[in-house]
C-alpha cells in the first residue's frame, strides 16, 4: 500500500507480532476475494500484481528514494505499518477498508509552479511482459483524507485557468515498450459547492480534461477514506512489455492518498499453449506401454487422441490411447500401448486441433493451438538380440585337423550375462575330449571368441547354444537363439599313408582301346624313378611285373592351397607302381591299389602328380579327398581333371585323353633334345632305362617313334608346377 500522510509528526504506533499475522491473513484474503471477481467478470490473465508485501523495490521503484527516519524536511516515501484495518493519525481523519502489513509512506508533497514535473512523489512498475495480449487493464486499490484546511483542491495544468496555489493530483500512465507516456486515469482535488471552506475532497477526473468539476455530481468518482477499486483499460497494438506509472502531488502535508493492490491483466484471447510432452517417470526402452505427460500454460479441454501424432524413428511403433486429466485440463495422461520394434517414439501435438480453454480460445477463435512437435522422445528396444553370424577365426579354412579352433561370434547388439557356460559344441569330438576352453571380448559388448581345444576326431565341428543360456541385450530382451549366418568346421585330421584308385592314359601305348603290353617282359624289378627329374623319389618298390602290366609309373601327392601353388616343395609323399593295360595304377601285387605313405601333411586332401619316364607328367586340376577311405581320380576321362587341361593331354579317339609321348629325357620338355636322344638310339636293340627313346612301348625304336610322337608333339612342355 502508498499512502501519502497527513503530516510527518504523525507515526504509526508499533505492532505486536500476532496481530500483524492477523492482519495479513485479512489482506490476503481481501485480496483473493479481488482476484476471484475479476476472473469471474471475465476470463482475465493476471499478468502482474503488487501488495507491497514483499521485499520493497522487487517490482518496481520509488522516486525519491525511501528514508524511514523522517529525518528529511523535502518530499520522500518510506515504509510503515498499517495499524489494524483503520489507518489513524491520532488526532484526525483515517482510513478504513483494507487491513495488512507494510505500506509506504509519503510525506510533503510540495507543488513547484504549477507543474507536476518538480517536485512529486513517482512509483513505477518494473517492465512487464504483454507479448501476444491485446486487451489490458490496470486496476488498484485507493483512498484520500485531509485533516483541516485547505482540504484538498483543485489543480489545473499549465495555460489553463483559474489554477490555485493549492494543487493536489494523482495520475496514473502507462508506456509501451519505449514509446512515451499515456495518462490512464487522473485524481484531483476539489471543492465541489465553490464557497471556498478549504473542504475540498479528491474526485477522479474521468474524460481526463484537467478539472474536476464535472465529476462533483458522480459519487462513483469520489475518493474518500474508505477503499475503493478503480480500473482503466487500454489496448495494446503489438508492443511487448508494459511500465505503469504513479504521480503524487499535494500542497499540504495535511493531504495524503493510500494506493494498495496494483494489478495489471489482460483479455483471455490466446488459445492454450503446449509447454512440454514428455515421458512419465523412466519408462523401460521394452515396455510394451508408456504414458507421455503433455503440459498446457492453462487448463485446456476437448484433448483427444486423434490430436496427437507419433513420431517414430527405425521400426518403433506404438498405438495412442484416449487422454486423461486430473487437474483440470492443466496437465494430459497420454497412454501409448501396443508398443513394438526398436528405435524411439515421440508425442506430437497436431496443428489445428479442437482444443480450447475455458474462454473458448482455440478451434479457430482467437487461434488454434499451436502444433508441438519438440517434446521427449521415449526409447524403444522390443527387438530381441541375434547372431548375426558365426564365422571360423583361427584358422579360417574350412577343413583343418587343429586340434584347437576358435570360433568368432557376432551379436546385432551389445549383450549382458554372456558366459562360456551359454555356449555348447556339436559334431566332431563332442562326446569325446573335445570342450569349450576359452571365452573372451573382441568389441564391445557384441563380438566374441570362442575356443575348442584338444580336437582329435574327423567330422563336422559346430558351435552352438546351452539350454541354459540366459543372454539379454541391455534393455532385458531375451535371446531366442537366433542365428543369420553360420560357419562350421571340417575336422580332417593328417593321415600317414592313404590309398590311391588312379585311371590314367599313356598317349603311345594305347591301341585304340586299352594300353599294349609288349614290354611286359622287359620291365626291371626295381622301380626306375629317381632323382631331380622325379622330384627326388626315394623308394624302393621292387616286384615281378604282373601280366598285364604295362610299365612302371611314379604318383605323387601334394599338399598346397591351390593348383598353382602345388609346386615340388609341397610334395608329401610319392610311391611307385605299376600302370595296368585298362589305366589302373596298381600295387607291386598288380591287384591292390597304391599306398602311398606321407610325411609332414596337415590335412587329408591333395593334388596327384603322375610321372612316366618318356611321357610328360600331369597334375590334378583340384586337391582331392577320400570317399570311403580312398583317394580316386581318372585323367582319361574329363580334361577337366587334369590341370591346364586339353595343353597337358593328349587327345585320343572315343573322347579319351592321355599324358603326352615324347619327353626322351624326362626333363619336362619334347624338343631337339628329345629327337637327339631317339637318333642314337634309332635302330639299336631295345634295353629298358638305356633306349627311351622307344615312345610307343613296342620294344622297337624307329621312325614310327619319331614321326607319331616327338615331331607330333615337339615343343610340347609339362604343366606341373615346379618351383
Amino acid at each position: 500500500m502508498i499512502l501519502v500522510a497527513l503530516s510527518k509528526r504523525y507515526l504509526f504506533p508499533k505492532m505486536d507480532l500476532n496481530k500483524l499475522h492477523t492482519l495479513r491473513f485479512f489482506k490476503i484474503v481481501f485480496s483473493g476475494f479481488l482476484f476471484s471477481l475479476c476472473l469471474n467478470a471475465g476470463a482475465q490473465t493476471v499478468l502482474y500484481t503488487e501488495d507491497f508485501e514483499g521485499t520493497v523495490g522487487t517490482t518496481y521503484t520509488v522516486s525519491p528514494a525511501f528514508d524511514e527516519d523522517l529525518v528529511s524536511a523535502s518530499f520522500l516515501l518510506e515504509e510503515q505499518w498499517m495499524n489494524g484495518a483503520v489507518i489513524s493519525t491520532g488526532d484526525g481523519p483515517y482510513f478504513t477498508g483494507e487491513s495488512g502489513s507494510k505500506i509506504i509512506y509519503a510525506k510533503e508533497i510540495a507543488e513547484v509552479a504549477n507543474a507536476i514535473n518538480g517536485n512529486e512523489a513517482q512509483l513505477t512498475t518494473n517492465s512487464i511482459d504483454i507479448t501476444g495480449y491485446t486487451n489490458l487493464d490496470v486496476s488498484f486499490l485507493l483512498a484520500s483524507h485531509f485533516v483541516a484546511a485547505p482540504g484538498l483542491k483543485l489543480y489545473e495544468g499549465p495555460g489553463e485557468t483559474g489554477a490555485s496555489t493549492a494543487q493536489d493530483l494523482m495520475t496514473v500512465e502507462y508506456k509501451i515498450g519505449s514509446g512515451s507516456w499515456t495518462k490512464l486515469m487522473e485524481f484531483t482535488g476539489r471543492d465541489c459547492d465553490d464557497n471556498n471552506d478549504d473542504a475540498g475532497n479528491l474526485y477522479q477526473d474521468t474524460d481526463l480534461d484537467g478539472t474536476a468539476s464535472d465529476e462533483c455530481s458522480n459519487a462513483a468518482a469520489a475518493v474518500g477514506t474508505t477503499f475503493k477499486t478503480f480500473s482503466d483499460s487500454f489496448t495494446n497494438s503489438g508492443g511487448t512489455s508494459l511500465s505503469v506509472r504513479f504521480r503524487f502531488i499535494s500542497d499540504d502535508f495535511q493531504e495524503g492518498y493510500a494506493l494498495d493492490l496494483v494489478k495489471v491483466s489482460a483479455a483471455d484471447n490466446l488459445p492454450p499453449v503446449v509447454q512440454s510432452i514428455a515421458p512419465t517417470g523412466s519408462p523401460a526402452a521394452n515396455a510394451s506401454s508408456m504414458n507421455f505427460l503433455v503440459t498446457f500454460d492453462e487448463n485446456a479441454s476437448a484433448v483427444t487422441d486423434t490430436d496427437f501424432t507419433l513420431t517414430k524413428t527405425n521400426t518403433a511403433n506404438g498405438s495412442i490411447g484416449t487422454p486423461t486429466t486430473s487437474d483440470g485440463g492443466t496437465t494430459w495422461t497420454v497412454p501409448i500401448t501396443s508398443i513394438t520394434g526398436d528405435g524411439s517414439l515421440r508425442l506430437d501435438l497436431n496443428a489445428s486441433t479442437d482444443i480450447v480453454d475455458a474462454s473458448g480460445n482455440g478451434n479457430g477463435t482467437n487461434g488454434s493451438v499451436a502444433a508441438f512437435s519438440s517434446g521427449t522422445s521415449h526409447t524403444v528396444d522390443l527387438v530381441a538380440p541375434t547372431v548375426t553370424s558365426i564365422v571360423r577365426s583361427n584358422p579360417t579354412d574350412a577343413s583343418t585337423n587343429a586340434t584347437s579352433v576358435t570360433f568368432r561370434v557376432t551379436f546385432s547388439e551389445d549383450v549382458s550375462s554372456i558366459t562360456i557356460a551359454d555356449f555348447a559344441i556339436s559334431g566332431a569330438g563332442s562326446g569325446g575330449t573335445a570342450s569349450l576352453s576359452g571365452f573372451s571380448t573382441i568389441t564391445g559388448s557384441s563380438v566374441f571368441d570362442l575356443t575348442v581345444s584338444t580336437l582329435n576326431t574327423d567330422g563336422e565341428l559346430d558351435l552352438d547354444f546351452s539350454g541354459s543360456e540366459d543372454i539379454t541385450d541391455s534393455n532385458g530382451n531375451d535371446f531366442a537363439q537366433v542365428i543369420s549366418s553360420e560357419q562350421t568346421y571340417t575336422m580332417s585330421f593328417a593321415p600317414s599313408s592313404v590309398t590311391m584308385d588312379i585311371t590314367v592314359f599313356l598317349e603311345g601305348a594305347f591301341n585304340g582301346a586299352t594300353l599294349n603290353t609288349t614290354l611286359n617282359g622287359s620291365l626291371p624289378t626295381a622301380q626306375p624313378y629317381s632323382g631331380s627329374s622325379f622330384n627326388n623319389h626315394s623308394g624302393t618298390e621292387s616286384a615281378t611285373a604282373p601280366g598285364t602290366a604295362v610299365d612302371w609309373v611314379l604318383v605323387e601327392l601334394r599338399e598346397a592351397g591351390s593348383a598353382a601353388g602345388a609346386l615340388a616343395s609341397t610334395k608329401v609323399g610319392s610311391a611307385a607302381g605299376f600302370l595296368m593295360n585298362d589305366g589302373s595304377i596298381k600295387a607291386t601285387d598288380g591287384t591292390s591299389n597304391l599306398t602311398v605313405s606321407l610325411s609332414g601333411n596337415s590335412g587329408a586332401s591333395f593334388y596327384v602328380v603322375i610321372y612316366h619316364r618318356n611321357h610328360l607328367p600331369i597334375m590334378s586340376a583340384n586337391a582331392i579327398s577320400e570317399s570311403s577311405g580312398t583317394y580316386s581320380i581318372d585323367f582319361t576321362s574329363s580334361s577337366a581333371n587334369t590341370y591346364q587341361t586339353t595343353s597337358a593331354l593328349a587327345s585320343l579317339t572315343g573322347g579319351k585323353f592321355a599324358m603326352i609321348a615324347g619327353d626322351a629325357d624326362g626333363d619336362g620338355d619334347v624338343d631337339a633334345t628329345d629327337l637327339t636322344t631317339w637318333r642314337n638310339q634309332n635302330g639299336d636293340p631295345f634295353v629298358y632305362n638305356s633306349t627311351n627313346g622307344d615312345f610307343n612301348l613296342d620294344g622297337a625304336i624307329n621312325a614310327v617313334d619319331r614321326n607319331d610322337f616327338q615331331q607330333k608333339n615337339v615343343t610340347k612342355t609339362s604343366q606341373v608346377p615346379t618351383t
